[in-house]
């Protein structure tokens, strides 16, 4: 046997039902081979151990079983090497999933004898698993379609996911970015609707010399983690130094802001405007808005978001707050967010899409170091590094 008792939970699992036959004595060679395999175990005391503890917990199972599950160990090794290697990653993600299910959903998984009223059980907890992991907005709108066309809405919706996943599929697999475009769509629109606005000159013209060259996709990354979005986009954004305010606004703040606080600020949004905001209201001083305040004010999507999803969750007393609060900043972009996470909902272009590997690959492409500034890096399209100093 060459199962762990991980994999034993599942195993009983899926030969409940599998016919019994005999299985056929090794031969000489194959006996060789298995002593071959335990001396090299047991050359690996945890190994061993761990090996042993599975071998008792497989002998304590009654005779049926085991001969089930060597029947069915039998089979999977009597497949080609590939086919072997994706059954048994199956057959862990399956075991990793058994041992997250809650009791009642694990009894009713193992209280189904026929293979396919087992495999009907199945689908059933993991279509509730996957409905349970969509936006709120998306698993309402499933939900309250009528029982006769939730099947083809669902199907509907699960084409539309393994369309994303597929376009980073393709991302994942491509040569470096080395220019916007080579992002998918999500992407593109963060940058253009979320990022680039909160971006000072020398960052942005530090992306525009990244254009075409193999380290495009790293310095992105790197400015996105620069510049968290803590407010819903914007296309413009308010002040970031002391000077960016109106004269009246510098005068009658000269005397009460922090020097050391406000070194920190500077060049930040919205951190500077914050701060601002902030010493306002403690000293009670007047102060105009410093950002966006009105649903117009905020990126496209961001406009569809509270005229398609936020708005029509809101009751009468959430809809009259937020409409008390337009024209004051940061109240409305923060009760914004605040009604979006009470109801389950994600404002748009808060967050880097994709999937975190795919950044984190992109992150590590990034030299770092002092003798940085003095080289050139390059990278064709075909992936080849090349170094050259200046």
């Amino acid at each position: 046997m060459m199962v762990s008792w991980r994999l034993l939970v599942s195993l009983i699992v899926l030969a409940a039902a599998a016919p019994v036959a005999a299985l056929p004595e090794p031969d000489e060679e194959q006996l060789a081979n298995n002593r071959r395999l335990f001396e090299k175990w047991r050359a690996d005391p945890e190994h061993y151990a761990r090996l042993k503890h599975d071998w008792r917990a497989f002998r304590s199972l009654p005779s049926e079983k085991q001969a089930r599950i060597r029947r069915l160990d039998y089979d999977l090794h009597q497949e080609p090497p590939e086919t072997q290697a994706r059954l048994w990653r199956a057959l862990e993600r399956y075991a990793a999933w058994l041992e997250r299910l809650p009791p009642d959903d694990l009894r009713r998984v193992q209280a189904a004898d026929d293979p396919d009223e087992r495999l009907r059980v199945i689908q059933e907890i993991r279509e509730r698993e996957w409905l349970a992991r969509l936006p709120r907005a998306v698993r309402e709108r499933i939900q309250n379609v009528p029982p006769a066309q939730r099947a083809a809405e669902i199907r509907k919706e699960r084409e539309r996911e393994q369309k994303r996943r597929q376009e980073w599929q393709r991302a994942l697999r491509r040569p470096l970015p080395i220019r916007l475009t080579d992002f998918p769509p999500e992407v593109q629109a963060f940058v253009k609707d979320s990022l680039y606005p909160l971006l000072s000159d020398e960052e942005k013209q530090r992306l525009k010399n990244a254009e075409g060259r193999w380290l495009y996709g790293a310095t992105l990354a790197e400015l996105a983690d620069r510049h968290p979005i803590v407010l819903p986009p914007s296309p413009t954004i308010g002040p970031v130094r002391y000077q960016d305010l109106p004269p009246q606004i510098q005068r009658r703040f000269l005397k009460v802001l922090d020097r050391a606080r406000l070194r920190d600020v500077e060049g930040k949004w919205p951190d500077f405007a914050l701060y601002i905001a902030e010493v306002a209201r403690s000293r009670n001083l007047p102060l105009p808005p410093l950002g966006p305040c009105r649903p117009r004010e905020f990126t496209p999507a961001v406009q569809q978001f509270l005229d398609r999803e936020l708005l029509p969750k809101l009751d009468e007393k959430e809809k009259q707050r937020l409409k008390a609060a337009e024209g004051r900043w940061p109240d409305y972009p923060q009760l914004l967010l605040e009604l979006a996470r009470t109801h389950g909902l994600k404002v748009p272009g808060m967050a880097l899409p994709g999937p975190r590997e795919f950044w984190d690959n992109l992150r590590s492409e990034l030299p770092v170091g002092p003798d940085l500034a003095p080289r050139d890096f390059a990278q064709d399209r075909s992936g080849r590094q090349s170094l050259t100093s200046e």
